[in-house]
């Protein structure tokens, strides 16, 4: 598809998919870059535009998150993910940095197929819980920031440990929107500092605020008429198969 970045198309189709990722999210509690990663390499093809593009068109909505939650919070297990997280976000970043045409492809199929293992772990609900916490936490964030700054995907070793953990879903869903916030705008510095914000990136993110706005709302009014695991299921099946796409590009 040949789309240019002042293209109606272009912003129409970035909108679209924010908007998807984003009713996700705040319906289920995770996946907005689970799917949006994907989807919007399969159509824009360049990584290096697309992992800024996220977290610039998130971090503002998460600051207005973090505001009304910040009283659930546990503000010392986001202080370990993102002290852990820090220095493999740079290493994530440097990676995507150094990516060319001939590499490209590679890491939009590896996009891809952390997707797909990601959430066939978190649809297998593992639960045997790890008496210790701290050392789970601190590797489950260097984890989370190597994915963050590489490909954008921060939260699977998250939800996976907390899953595993049994957290309760409120803190543990407050807690996630929290680490995400700070590690976007923290990612965000690298990126400029790495020379990974561009105009494009920027215009891809302004395309994709209004969408991920509007996909939070109406994910808030939906999640009071779900009950049960129904929706839970269709979300994974659906991140699933967005986990697909890059192998056809």
């Amino acid at each position: 598809m040949n789309l240019t970045p002042d293209s109606l198309q272009l912003y129409l189709i970035i909108a679209s998919i924010t908007a998807l990722a984003g009713t996700l999210q705040s319906v289920v509690g995770f996946g907005f870059n689970l799917v949006a990663a994907p989807l919007l390499i399969f159509f824009l093809k360049d990584p290096k535009e697309v992992v800024p593009a996220l977290h610039l068109s998130w971090f503002l909505l998460g600051l207005a998150i973090c505001l009304r939650l910040w009283h659930q919070m546990n503000a010392r297990r986001i202080a370990l993910w993102f002290m852990s997280a820090l220095p493999a976000v740079f290493i994530g970043v440097w990676v995507l940095s150094q990516l060319d045409e001939s590499n490209e492809h590679f890491l939009n199929r590896a996009i891809g197929s952390v997707t797909i293992l990601a959430t066939i772990a978190i649809a297998l609900k593992f639960h045997r819980p790890f008496r210790h916490e701290k050392p789970w936490i601190l590797a489950s964030g260097g984890l989370s920031g190597l994915l963050c700054g590489s490909t954008g995907m921060s939260g699977p070793p998250l939800v996976l440990l907390g899953l595993n953990q049994g957290w309760p879903a409120a803190q543990f869903r407050a807690d996630l929107l929290g680490y995400f916030t700070l590690l976007s705008i923290a990612t965000i510095g690298i990126c400029q500092w790495q020379g990974l914000i561009t105009e494009t990136s920027i215009r891809y993110a302004v395309a994709g605020t209004p969408g991920l706005t509007i996909g939070f709302i109406a994910g808030a009014l939906i999640a009071k008429h779900i009950h049960g695991n129904r929706f839970r299921y269709a979300a994974i099946c659906l991140i699933c198969a967005t986990g697909v796409l890059p192998w056809l590009a």
